[in-house]
Order: structure tokens, then sequence, then C-alpha cells
């Protein structure tokens, strides 16, 4: 394993993606505001494990997670659903509804895909995509 590395962000090949709405500044002043979501790798025996992640920049709280043997868009999505599926169950009256939250993310091609752009446009959310590598974690 030593020496061996793996590339996560892969660039969109039409470079078509939202604009970023935050311009690094990585703070809020209220739950569900923003969102940041990213993926990194574990290495494993024979391997890489992959680990995507969705955090509320107003507490740092990671409201999910998923992992996988391969980094693509249904890996990223299964993170994303788990964090709306948290949040509406929470149901506290000082947290306000996921409509109009910003997501924001990185421009890897799994972010800028067709159908990962389609369930945040369902979902309510406000796509946000800065450069390549730079979610939350290089912040």
């Amino acid at each position: 394993m030593r020496g061996r590395r793996t590339t996560t962000t892969i660039r969109a090949k039409d470079k078509i993606r939202a604009n970023d709405l935050l311009n690094r500044n990585f703070s809020t002043d209220a739950p569900n505001k923003v969102w940041v979501t990213d993926f990194t790798y574990v290495p494993i025996r024979g391997g890489f494990a992959y680990v995507s992640f969705v955090i509320d920049l107003f507490s740092r709280r990671i409201l999910s997670w998923a992992s996988s043997t391969s980094h693509d868009t249904a890996f990223v999505e299964e993170a994303l659903q788990l964090a709306l599926w948290q949040r509406r169950s929470e149901r506290k009256p000082h947290v306000s509804p996921v409509f109009g939250t910003i997501h924001h993310s990185d421009a890897g091609s799994e972010y800028t895909s067709q159908r990962y752009t389609q369930t945040l446009a369902m979902e309510g959310l406000v796509p946000s995509i800065g450069t390549i590598g730079d979610s939350l974690l290089t912040g």
C-alpha cells in the first residue's frame, strides 16, 4: 500500500456546475442554512474504502455518512438521503426545514452529475459548488 494513491475528485467533463455561493465563507448563523458534503478514502487491505459525509455548518455536526468500495453518484447520494431523513425525523421546532438549504460541495463529477443535481432540485436544496477538492476539509 505504501506509495499508492487514489484520486477522489474527478472534474466533470462538461464543466457545467452551480455557482460557488459560499466563496470559502464556511460559517452560518442557524441550523439547516448551509450543508457541506465531501468524501475521503481510507486505505484498506486490497484497496480503498470511501466515506462520504454531510455536515451542517452551524453546529459542525456530521448529519450522515455512507461508505463504499467505489466512489460514484449513488454513493454520495446515499449520504445526502440519510441527512435529509435525519433532519426530517428530528422535528425540532427551532430547526428550520431543509427547503432552501445551501448544499455545498467540491466540483467532483459525483456532485455535478445530472442525477445528483436533479435530486438536489427535487429536495429543494440550493446547489453550491466550489473548486476541485475545495469543499470544507481544505478550508
